[in-house]
């Protein structure tokens, strides 16, 4: 009887764990490798109460993060957390071999196929520059974080970068709870009308288009001890034929910056091509390129989930992209 052929999965989140819950029940056996300590991906900081996967109304996706990790462990799907992938090269002609690390602890995984699920990362304050960092400090929330704790920020003053769904989503749960609101972006609002129509109109809302923060500063008001952060914001006059800058000066409390997600495949990438010598295909941001079954342009290497999608990047895709993977691995390496 032949073993069923081993299929490194790596990233355990929506489109890992749907991928690896497919594997599994076409008959192979998946190995998921994850380098953080918590199986379930963006879902852990997804705060809000969804109202978009069908079946799962007013449900976080923290709860469905937790629903996704039981199901894996009642399969008895071998799981790998906190497990680094330190180099990977070929066993032979049909087999990978992964070199892994765990706690100073080395191992290895030599398998048939691999599939990457590694999913994305929010864009963090590194957009911003050292010094506005530097003088904002603890006054920056970074992406999903910028939802929590809505109804304690009354009446405060935030500005918000970024020109998506989330950053106009932000802003509008902030207004209804007295906020005054900035937002500012790198270029044009991309986000749902309904967003666009209750900020845009919004007498405590401006939003400033082809802008960026270019200064910040703190200072004593009026000798209380609390501090007012004063920021400076670069922007081109959209009434202007040239390329005309123009400066504005706000007082925030706060920095929220939800400027999208960018693609983790800056250490995966580098490890298959010194250890192949073969280059995974991307787009000019770094998000691997597929056919529609989630072949790659690597023999026996697969993708699937936001990793691959960026037209439509969400937790139902990546679950269907993970399960249309995982059927592609079994056609290729069953048939």
């Amino acid at each position: 009887m032949n073993t069923p052929p081993i299929i490194a999965v790596i990233g355990a989140g929506p489109a890992g764990l749907s991928a690896s819950l497919w594997l599994k029940n076409l008959g192979l056996t998946p190995v998921v490798i994850e380098r953080e300590s918590l199986t379930g991906g963006m879902q852990n900081v997804n705060f809000l109460k969804n109202d978009w996967v069908l079946g799962q109304v007013d449900t976080s996706g923290l709860s469905m993060a937790e629903c996704y990790r039981q199901h894996i462990e009642n399969k008895s799907i071998d799981i790998h957390l906190q497990t680094d992938i330190s180099a990977i090269s070929r066993a032979n002609k049909d087999k990978f071999l992964l070199s892994l690390e765990k706690n100073n602890k080395k191992s290895s995984l030599e398998c048939e196929g691999m599939l990457i699920a590694s999913g994305t990362r929010y864009v963090d304050q590194t957009i911003l520059s050292q010094q506005v960092r530097r003088v904002a400090g603890e006054c920056i929330i970074e992406g999903p974080y910028a939802f929590v704790d809505i109804e304690k920020q009354q009446n405060k003053k935030i500005l918000i970068v970024g020109a998506g769904d989330n950053a106009f989503e932000n802003a509008d749960m902030l207004l209804q709870q007295g906020c005054s609101v900035v937002v500012i972006a790198r270029s044009v609002p991309r986000t749902q009308r309904k967003f666009l129509d209750r900020v845009q109109g919004h007498p405590r809302a401006t939003v400033v288009e082809n802008a960026t923060l270019c200064a910040a500063e703190k200072s004593q008001q009026g000798g209380a001890k609390t501090e007012t952060l004063t920021l400076t914001i670069n922007y081109q006059s959209p009434s202007s034929s040239t390329e005309q800058h123009k400066l504005i000066v706000v007082a925030v409390d706060r920095i929220h910056i939800l400027a999208g997600y960018q693609a983790n495949t800056d250490s995966l990438r580098p490890l298959i091509s010194s250890g192949l010598d073969e280059f995974l295909a991307c787009d000019q941001n770094q998000f691997l390129q597929v056919d529609r079954w989630g072949r790659t342009n690597i023999s026996r290497i697969y993708a699937a989930g936001d990793i691959c999608n960026t037209d439509f990047p969400c937790v139902v895709s990546a679950i269907s992209s993970g399960a249309l993977a995982a059927k592609t691995i079994s056609q290729d390496l069953l048939r």
